[in-house]
């Protein structure tokens, strides 16, 4: 039963994102954006090895990315995602759009050149329903 209701409930909050076209912001790396309560750090971007969202290897272009939610710590985690993959924390859902691995050298060739980037589009939770406000006086 419990299962079933919580099926239930991904499903809507699933259609829910898929009717909104969501919010697309650029994060630079070694720089944190912040989405309402969300941070986003980009650790770095680049073509390697690296674990995917299910912790599966994989090798290609991708972006490492730093998720921390404002007032809870526990849940921090650090995520590589490539174009098209998503990372959802705290009811925030983050979906790579593009990448840009920037360039390793500068004119000189030495280190220290543009940094890279990555393109996101991200969707906050659903908002809680307004509380009504107490009187304070009963004959208002």
């Amino acid at each position: 039963m419990i299962s079933k209701l919580l099926a239930a409930l991904l499903l809507l909050q699933s259609v829910a994102w898929a009717a909104s076209e969501g919010t697309v912001l650029s994060v630079s790396q070694s720089t944190m954006l912040h989405f309402g309560k969300l941070g986003i750090g980009a650790l770095s971007t680049g073509v390697g090895p690296y674990l995917d969202e299910k912790e599966v290897r994989k090798h290609g272009l991708h972006a490492a990315l730093s998720l921390s939610v404002e007032k809870n710590p526990s849940a921090h985690r650090q995520v590589s995602l490539a174009v098209g993959d998503t990372a959802e924390i705290a009811g925030y859902r983050i979906k790579i759009e593009h990448i840009n691995t920037g360039s390793r050298t500068d004119e000189d060739g030495e280190g220290g050149g543009n940094r890279g980037s990555a393109v996101l589009r991200l969707w906050a939770p659903p908002a809680e329903p307004a509380k009504p406000r107490r009187k304070w006086w009963p004959f208002w």
